[in-house]
């Protein structure tokens, strides 16, 4: 028979093991997640806790000084941006930078963080609309991509990632290496990864944080377009606007299939919805001529159902947007609106 000392002593390793088991169980759950209380505190800061709670590379063009009040709770580091990026004005993507070198491509990550441009760099990137609803914020580093051939050049290749998945990627334009083999389909990371490693290059996955361009604010209140049309530049993001008439239809539809696979199940039936009935408004657009098109959009544009429907979305991104901003856009969506009404009033007489 044990002494009871010995049995005291099993019982609390037991309970020690226990505990520690916990507590390991808890990191593992909350890894990678973001938690920030601040208020007032400099951008910079905010940052660099975003940086190394959710262990990503977060890069800025923004006034670093400036200050910012953040209160997430074990958030994804997407999320986290996506509510600094609605209190600054600013605009968040994931980035993939490849280069021949790592001190290129540090050199390149210099230049955005001073001015926001690489003027001597090729930039593949294309915004949309958001495709859901609910408050969703996805992060397509997670999204499954599945690169195809014939092409092996790799500036071709992430081209194409880029439209399957609406991250941005950037590369020098004087450098086009073939790449070796394709990889398999996986999560974008992933993939990209090993299709810059098979070129024999380097590559930083980066969060970039950018000035806003009123263009991308107005994005879901744009005509869509035909081969050949092109939109206006941006102001204060040098990337907004790149390549909008150049994407495939079917890779776009891939890439919205993805985003929609990512969405809680219970949600994935009335995104698709959504989906399907923006595609035929858009596919009966795009059969009419440009005047008639432009003219049918303003129509569309002028619903008070359809300027609700589009406030009730956007209302849902900028919850996170302080007091002061969800005052101004109140305001001007109650103009928006009484404008499409005196329209639409318009039109019926």
């Amino acid at each position: 028979m044990q002494p009871p000392s010995h049995k005291r002593l099993f019982f609390f390793g037991g309970i020690a093991l226990l505990l520690a088991a916990l507590l390991i169980a808890r990191w593992i759950s909350h890894w990678g997640l973001v938690t920030i209380h601040v208020q007032n505190e400099p951008l910079g800061k905010v940052l660099a806790s975003i940086s190394r709670q959710g262990h990503v590379r977060v890069v800025t063009s923004l006034d670093t000084n400036k200050t910012i009040s953040l209160d997430v709770e074990l958030v994804t580091p997407a999320y986290a941006l996506n509510v600094v990026s609605d209190r600054m004005d600013a605009n968040w993507r994931v980035a993939y930078m490849a280069a021949p070198s790592k001190a290129i491509l540090e050199n390149a990550i210099v230049s955005l963080q001073n001015g926001g441009k690489l003027p001597d760099w090729t930039t593949k990137f294309y915004p949309l609309p958001p495709v859901v609803g609910g408050g969703a914020v996805l992060d397509p580093r997670y999204l499954k991509l599945s690169l195809e051939g014939p092409d092996n050049q790799l500036p071709i290749l992430l081209d194409q990632a880029a439209q399957k998945t609406g991250v941005m990627t950037i590369f020098p334009a004087d450098w086009s290496p073939s790449v070796t083999a394709l990889p398999s389909p996986s999560r974008t990371g992933k993939a990209i990864a090993k299709l810059v490693s098979s070129a024999h290059g380097k590559l930083a996955e980066i969060m970039l944080l950018t000035h806003q361009d009123w263009r991308e604010w107005q994005a879901d209140r744009r005509p869509p377009q035909q081969d050949g049309e092109n939109r206006p530049q941006g102001g204060g993001d040098p990337f907004a606007g790149l390549n909008q008439s150049r994407m495939k239809p079917e890779w776009r539809q891939e890439r919205v299939e993805a985003q929609i696979q990512q969405l809680p199940v219970e949600q994935q039936a009335a995104a698709k919805k959504d989906v399907d009935d923006m595609r035929a408004t858009f596919e009966q657009l795009r059969n009419l001529p440009p005047d008639e098109r432009r003219a049918k959009w303003q129509e569309l544009m002028n619903n008070p159902d359809v300027v609700d429907r589009m406030e009730n979305n956007r209302a849902i991104r900028q919850q996170s947007q302080s007091a002061e901003q969800r005052i101004d856009r109140g305001i001007s969506y109650l103009e928006r609106r009484s404008s499409a009404q005196s329209g639409q009033s318009s039109q019926n007489r």
